[in-house]
């Protein structure tokens, strides 16, 4: 009873908390063949791949002709394992799947028994041969060392910008597309918005991303509805291990070269205060003499925050005069007319300019008893007011893993 309450509570978190992705597009992929030393398929040979970070393993057989596929693995680094009844277990380690990759690794069993094994820690980066799609990949070093911190929050989509074939002049054009023109997938779901010509506006935060790829060519069956490229972000996860970050990014004038207009103009340079600070954690699931996620269940958090100092700054702007406020418009040079006078286009106006004070709406005295009187002379600009405005925006994100199987998560 206590292990199905436990059980329940979990799944209740994770349904309230989580999306299911049935999408392929945040994943990766892996195929090959398992063949013996004189190049013929050892069918029935139990593949199994182990993801490093998390531990979790996903087992498949290779066919009657020796192929075996992982249609759907989750990103990362990975160690692939084969064994056989008559044959020697082969380790393969260090492999990485990327997003949106179709990678294919042979698998060659030499003959002994299944209690030896052989090991295969080096070897050249695999090539994508199983499909025709073009395109680039992100990693996370990459995306964590390349100046991106321009003020503000960072956002991975400024990456698109480094790619080969694209146009950032105004809208950001792929492979020769219009503007706009593009899809963008997070973990396999659309981020586009139909009413604005497709492209989000409010990006989330970098921090909460593990890989970026950008296809923009022969794309396959699975994408469809734009005509520029795909952007394919891949969110982190939480591993056995709590691993976390902080940052703080910073941009001064200090640091900053003038210009040369204002050197020959004898100007210093513009004051320049940016900052963006948070924060990255993440592991397993662990609830003391309770639960014990490891190899199961993850979570991992962002946060970024953009803090800027008070701009301060002095603002001329029209209020209502006095008079304006007990419903006299005398002082205004255009006539003022009652609108329950219409008769077809035509209205009479209010004597002198003056709404009588039975006109005004209660609420309407309640608004105008909140604005401030004019400090100037004169019906227009007439309210001189220093404006202070202060940035502190802030992104956070929070992810869930949960393995039921080997074959059925959810994310």
């Amino acid at each position: 009873m206590i292990f199905f309450r436990q059980t329940s509570i979990l799944l209740g978190i994770l349904c309230l908390l989580s999306a299911v992705t049935w999408a392929q597009q945040n994943t990766g992929s892996m195929s090959g063949t398992v063949t013996d030393q004189s190049a013929g398929t050892v069918p029935g040979a139990t593949v199994v791949a182990t993801q490093l970070q998390t531990g979790l393993k996903t087992t498949t057989v290779s066919t009657d002709a020796g192929v075996y596929v992982f249609a759907s693995l989750p990103v990362g680094v990975y160690e692939v394992s084969v064994e056989k009844a008559g044959f020697k277990k082969l380790n393969r380690k260090n492999i990485e799947v990327r997003v949106a990759q179709r990678l294919t690794l042979d698998l060659s069993l030499e003959v002994g028994s299944v209690q030896e094994s052989v090991e295969v820690t080096a070897q050249g980066p695999l090539l994508d041969t199983e499909t025709s799609e073009r395109g680039q990949n992100f990693s996370n070093q990459l995306m964590n060392t390349l100046p991106l911190f321009t003020g503000g929050i960072r956002n991975a989509s400024s990456f698109v910008t480094y790619m080969p074939g694209v146009n950032s002049y105004r809208e950001v054009s792929i492979s020769g597309s219009g503007g706009r023109g593009k899809e963008v997938m997070i973990d396999g779901a659309s981020l586009t918005i139909p009413e604005s010509g497709g492209v989000v506006f409010n990006f989330p935060g970098t921090e909460m991303f593990q890989e970026f790829k950008l296809v923009t060519a022969a794309y396959s069956a699975e994408y469809g509805r734009f005509g520029g490229g795909v952007e394919t972000y891949v969110s982190k996860s939480g591993g056995n291990d709590i691993h976390g970050a902080a940052f703080w990014y910073a941009r001064r004038d200090i640091f900053n070269a003038n210009s040369w207009a204002n050197n020959a103009a004898g100007r210093a340079r513009p004051k320049e205060r940016f900052n963006e600070a948070g924060f990255a954690v993440g592991g397993p699931a662990w609830i003391p003499k309770v639960y014990n996620g490891r190899n199961k269940t993850f979570w991992f958090v962002t946060y970024s925050r953009d803090m800027r100092p008070a701009t301060i700054s002095t603002v001329t702007s029209t209020v209502p005069t006095a008079r304006m406020k007990t419903g006299d418009f005398s002082e205004v040079g255009r006539p003022i007319y009652d609108p329950a006078t219409t008769v077809g286009n035509v209205r009479t106006q209010f004597a002198n300019n003056i709404i009588p004070t039975n006109r005004i709406s209660a609420i309407s005295r309640k608004f105008i008893e909140a604005l401030p009187n004019p400090n100037l002379p004169g019906v227009t600009n007439n309210l001189a007011f220093v404006n202070e405005s202060q940035v502190t925006d802030s992104v956070w994100s929070l992810k869930l893993d949960h393995a039921f199987s080997d074959n059925n998560r959810i994310s």
